[in-house]
This record gives structure tokens, sequence and C-alpha cells, in this order.
């Protein structure tokens, strides 16, 4: 007897697959649900529950599910009663493979061929409109970052850069039929930030040293009364740096995590509006719904890939050193930029 014949499994009671995935099909059905237990002795028992339901998957299905639901036809009858987390990776025989890393990687090697496309046959005098697009971009992105970091921040463009275009893709990609927006994982922003944090340390220890690192963290103190309080300066400094990279990646995850839910929602409702007039519970297609948000979410998920990026930038910024001028307004000037600096982090954080 199937999972789906059980008589004495309730549907939001039904045991996970092996590998669950609540998007293995967009139809996402649950085929003929039987009565729970206590019901069919009631009066009357033994009789069946009603039609078959459709139940709404938990994400937009993508092309890896896909697949899996087409050789392992079990994976078909997955649905929303499963927990979302075993979705996140599917089975290549009895290979468990990771579907959020693996997008990940796809989405970074095709920004790198495109790039490398528009760079390998680059000309000043006759430039083609591969090569306008990315130098447009990539002159926008340099424009903005020096900006906010000052000329020092040439240096740390690549990153930053590259941080804002890897996020901003892997946000859009949940828009097309198919694929998927990692982002929307915990797991990968977690990443994320890990990488972001670890890039700014080490950077921050490279430029001012062991020591200066340190004494940065212990508030730069100048006097008795700065000193006094450098116990208290260090452990504010030190969580407030240890909580940096977990609010990248909790602003970023639920952003997109939201985002998929909501789209994945509207799907289920324009084929659960179908099944309804058609009266089964998978229905071939659905009104999409879901497009009508399409707009929305890719300005969110444009603004969501700025504002990690920018904070990233800021926090670099705000752990450099910063020469003093001989005129001796050099504390001054680092105090008011060490300010500036944070009423922008301050700003981007609220977003």
């Amino acid at each position: 007897m199937s999972q789906t014949e059980n008589p004495t499994v309730a549907p939001h009671e039904t045991p996970a697959p092996h590998v669950a995935h609540q998007a293995a099909s967009s139809a996402a059905v649950h085929e003929g649900h039987r009565a729970p237990l206590g019901e069919d002795h009631g009066e009357g028992g033994g009789h069946d529950a009603g039609p078959a339901q459709y139940l709404m998957p938990h994400e937009i299905p993508n092309i890896a599910t896909l697949i899996e639901s087409v050789v392992n036809p079990k994976m078909a009858q997955a649905h929303a009663g499963v927990r979302p987390e075993a979705s996140e990776e599917f089975h290549v025989g009895p290979v468990p493979v990771p579907i959020n890393p693996l997008f990940s990687i796809v989405y970074a090697i095709l920004i790198v061929w495109v790039v490398r496309r528009a760079l390998r046959r680059a000309s000043i005098e006759r430039p083609g409109k591969l090569q306008n697009l990315v130098e447009l971009l990539m002159g926008g992105l340099r424009n903005f970052f020096v900006g906010v970091m000052g000329p020092a921040g040439e240096k740390y463009l690549p990153y930053v850069g590259s941080l804002w275009l890897f996020i901003l893709v892997n946000n859009l990609a949940g828009l097309i039929p198919g694929l998927k927006s990692p982002t929307s994982s915990f797991k990968i922003t977690v990443a994320l930030g890990l990488c972001t944090f670890c890039y700014v340390q080490f950077h921050a220890i490279k430029e001012s040293g062991l020591g200066g690192w340190f004494y940065h963290l212990m508030g730069s103190p100048t006097d008795a009364i700065t000193w006094c309080l450098v116990p208290l300066f260090l452990v504010l400094h030190v969580m407030g740096e240890l909580i940096k990279p977990v609010s990248l990646s909790l602003r970023l995850f639920g952003n997109l995590f939201g985002e998929d839910k909501l789209l994945a929602s509207f799907l289920g409702m324009g084929m659960m509006i179908v099944g309804a007039i058609l009266g089964t519970a998978h229905p071939p297609v659905g009104i999409p719904l879901q497009v009508i948000f399409f707009p929305l979410a890719m300005l969110t998920s444009a603004i969501q890939a700025t504002v990690f990026a920018l904070l990233a930038s800021i926090y670099i910024v705000l752990l450099l050193p910063h020469p003093e001028h001989d005129d001796g307004h050099g504390h001054e000037a680092h105090k008011e930029k060490h300010h500036e600096g944070g009423e922008a982090a301050g700003a981007a954080e609220r977003v």
C-alpha cells in the first residue's frame, strides 16, 4: 500500500519519504487521502473522507526536483506536509546532492563565463553589446563603492562588487522557471556572512597590524578615562563584530525566504482554483497568480543585494586605519569619518 493510500494517516501526519521535496512537482498533490482513524469508526464509519485534496508546495519547483520526480515517481507525491528542510537536497542514485550549493556554483560559473566572454575580445574602437553591458555594470559598481569607501576602496572593489553581483543573480534566479534562489536558504546566507566577516577581519589585521586591530577593538583609548573603559569597549566591539555576519545572514535569508513562500503560495492558489473548477486534485496547469509579484520581487532582490554589499563595504571602512593629517585635526577627522560610517551602516541596516 502506498503512503498516500494508508487510511490511518491524516494529511498533516504524513510521514516524510526518504528524500522529501515539496517542490518536486508543481501539482504537489495528495491523491486519495482517507479520513483519520478516529473518524472511520464514527457514525456510518468506514466511509472515505471526500474527494482528493490539492496540497500547496512550500516553494516553486526547480529543474533538479522535477528531474528527480521523473526518475523517481515517488518523489512526485511529496507535498507541504513534509518539513521544508528536507527539500534542500535530492538524490542521484544513492548519492545526496545539496540543491542550493549546486545552483550557487552554477550561477558563479555563469557569471565568470559571461564576464570572460565579454572581455575576451574587448575593443576600445568597436566594443560589442556584451562588452558595453559589462563595462557599464562594472563602472557603476566602481563609482558606487568607491564613493562609499573612498579612494582606498579600489582594492576592495573586486570582493564587494563580486558579492553584490553574486547575491543579485542568486536572488533573481528564483523568478526563472526551473531555477532556484539559493539565498532563500539560511546555510547559504550564513556562508556569505562568514566569508564577509573573515575578509573584513583579515584586511583589518593586514592594514593595521595585529596590535592596531586589537587597539581598535579596545576603543582606541587616548587618556586615563578611556583606558579605564577598555574592558567595556572590548566586550562591546567583539560582540559587535560577531553580530555583524549574523545580521547580514538573517536579513538576506528572511527577505528571500519570505519572497519564495509568497510566490509558492500564489502558485498553489492558481493551481487550487483550476483544480476546483475541473474537480480534480491534480490540475494540469494553474493560473499564474505569482507573476503579479515579479516586479516587487525584482526590486527587493536588487535592494537586498545592495544592502548586503553596502554593509560589507562599510564594515571594511570602519576597521581600516585612517591616516592622520599634519594640521593637527587628524583625530577629529578620524572621529567624524567613523561617525559618518556608523550612521550609514545604521541606515542600511534599517532597510
